[in-house]
C-alpha cells in the first residue's frame, strides 16, 4: 500500500492497527505507470469477525490531488497577499513621514487622507480583477476624475489598451495622483483654460520591451522654478526608479509641467510572479 520512501509510518500503522483503532487521513505520494503523481488519503480500518476478533484491515483511499493543488494555490495567496500588505504598509509609513513634514496640521491631514485614498482606488481595481492586472487606462481616469469639467475638455488621454501588473498599477496610482494634486493646486487643472495631455506607447512596437508615458500640461500659470523637491516629486521619481527600475523625466516647462516615464516591461514569467 506504501510507497517505499514512506515505510517509515508502517510502523505507526500498524500499531494503532493492533490497538484496534483507525488510521485516517493517511497521505501518500504515488506514481503510476505513466510517470504521473497521485496525491492519496487513505483511511485504514480494522476488520472484525462475528466474535470481535480481528481479522485484517480494509483500505479506502481517495484521490486529493484537487485538494493539495487548492491548499498550495491557497499558501501562494497568503504568501503574495503577506508580501503585498508589507510593501502597502511600507508605502503608507513614507506617505505618513513626508506629509506630516513641515505642514500645517490641517494641510497635513488632508494631504495624507488623499494619498491613502489614490492608494486605496487602485487596490479597488486590482481587487476586481483577483491582484492580477489593472488597466493603464482606468488606473489614470480615476486620479484625473475629480476634475473632470462638462464645459470643456480638461485632458486628453492617447494610447492603446494595456494591462498594468500589480506592483506597476500601485506604483504609477501613486505617480498620477501626485501629478494631478500639483496640477490642480499649481499648475494647468488650477486654471479654467487649462489642459492635461497624457499619451503613452511602446518602445519597439514589434516587441514590446517598455512602456513609455508623457504628462505634458498646457496652459496653466507659468511654471515657478523653487529649488525644492516636495514629496511628489520623490514618490514620483524615486518610486518609479525603485519599484519599477523605470526611468523619469520632471521638466518644468515655463508652458506647464512634463513628465516623462518610461518603464521595462518585464516578460510573462515575471508578471506571473509578481502577480500580473
Amino acid at each position: 500500500l506504501l510507497p517505499e520512501h514512506q515505510f517509515d509510518g508502517v510502523p505507526h500503522i500498524l500499531g494503532k492497527l493492533a490497538r484496534g483503532e483507525r488510521v485516517e487521513d493517511f497521505e501518500i505520494r504515488r506514481t503510476t505507470k505513466y510517470g504521473k503523481s497521485i496525491d492519496i488519503s487513505m483511511t485504514i480500518s480494522p476488520v472484525r469477525n462475528e466474535r470481535g476478533v480481528m481479522i485484517g484491515a480494509s483500505t479506502v483511499g481517495r484521490d486529493i490531488r484537487e485538494r493539495k493543488h487548492a491548499d498550495d494555490l491557497r499558501a501562494l495567496m497568503i504568501n503574495e497577499l503577506n508580501h503585498r500588505v508589507k510593501n502597502t504598509l511600507a508605502t503608507v509609513q513614507s506617505i505618513a513621514a513626508q506629509s506630516l513634514k513641515e505642514a500645517s496640521d490641517v494641510e497635513s491631514r488632508e494631504n495624507f487622507d488623499a494619498r491613502l485614498v489614490a492608494l486605496s482606488r487602485t487596490h479597488d481595481l486590482l481587487a476586481r480583477e483577483s491582484w492580477e492586472r489593472a488597466s493603464l487606462r482606468d488606473v489614470l481616469l480615476q486620479e484625473l476624475e475629480p476634475y473632470r469639467s462638462n464645459e470643456r475638455a480638461r485632458f486628453v488621454i492617447e494610447g492603446p489598451d494595456f494591462e498594468l501588473w500589480p506592483k506597476a498599477a500601485l506604483a504609477l496610482g501613486m505617480a498620477f495622483h501626485e501629478l494631478a494634486t500639483n496640477a490642480a493646486k499649481y499648475g494647468a487643472l488650477s486654471k479654467p483654460t487649462g489642459q492635461v495631455r497624457v499619451m503613452w506607447d511602446f518602445l519597439r512596437s514589434s516587441e514590446p520591451t517598455a512602456l513609455r508615458l508623457r504628462w505634458a500640461e498646457t496652459g496653466g500659470p507659468p511654471v515657478k522654478k523653487t529649488g525644492h523637491k516636495g514629496f511628489g516629486s520623490t514618490v514620483i521619481e524615486r518610486g518609479l526608479s525603485l519599484e519599477l527600475d523605470g526611468e523619469i523625466r520632471l521638466d518644468l516647462d515655463p508652458g506647464g509641467v512634463i513628465c516623462t516615464i518610461e518603464i521595462p516591461l518585464p516578460d510573462a514569467g515575471n508578471q506571473k510572479r509578481e502577480g500580473g
